[in-house]
């Protein structure tokens, strides 16, 4: 096979690919992983079933793919409401207040249950939730810089504490627990102060 017939294959694959998640996501947005079939995945891309397998290797995996991809374009509109925060209280509960509402949180927190039991799935996990924490790490650190902020925790950590929380609060929400994911303090798990709060603290 010439050079430019593998090139030809490689965009082909690419373009499928991206057909494939973009169903995905459509469908799985408003539907729970068990209601959508298959058939109806690739129906909806416009391809044959063996080609999703190909692409993704099989259909929990191209859920959890498209968990995270929902999660990040989530976290866009996160990140903008956080920026339009002056305050640190203000940051925190706008952060919480949004994350708790975003679609995709129901869709990620199915998708860690799947990887629960199923070893293969791990990776994949461990790779979405890896982007999700490096960008929520990059924006807090650029936003503490602009405010002139300080964060009483390793920004590793608050970003890690903060996503475990938001998770948490939903699992608790769906397994019947009153009051759902509001009724959890989520905004308490980051430490932010002004500076000049900060100093006072250390002085007293």
């Amino acid at each position: 096979m010439s050079d430019k017939n593998q090139r030809k294959q490689v965009v082909r694959g690419a373009g499928t690919r991206r057909r494939i998640r973009a169903a995905a996501m459509t469908l799985f947005t408003d539907r729970k992983f068990v209601e959508v079939t298959m058939s109806e995945l690739a129906k909806a891309a416009g391809v044959y079933p063996n080609q999703i397998t190909h692409h993704f290797g099989s259909k929990d995996a191209l859920y959890v793919d498209v968990a995270f991809g929902l999660l990040l374009r989530d976290t866009e509109r996160l990140q903008k409401a956080g920026r339009r925060a002056s305050t640190p209280d203000a940051m925190k509960r706008v952060l919480a207040r949004t994350a708790l509402t975003m679609p995709s949180i129901t869709v990620v927190v199915s998708a860690l249950a799947l990887a629960r039991g199923n070893p293969t799935l791990q990776p994949e996990v461990e790779a979405g939730l890896n982007v999700l924490f490096r960008q929520s790490e990059q924006f807090l650190v650029r936003k503490l810089w602009e405010q002139h902020w300080t964060i009483d925790q390793d920004i590793d950590r608050a970003t890690k504490t903060f996503w475990s929380a938001v998770f948490g609060a939903v699992i608790i929400s769906q397994a019947g627990f009153p009051g759902g994911p509001s009724s959890v303090d989520v905004a308490a798990t980051l430490s932010i102060h002004a500076a000049d709060e900060a100093q006072r603290g250390d002085a007293e």
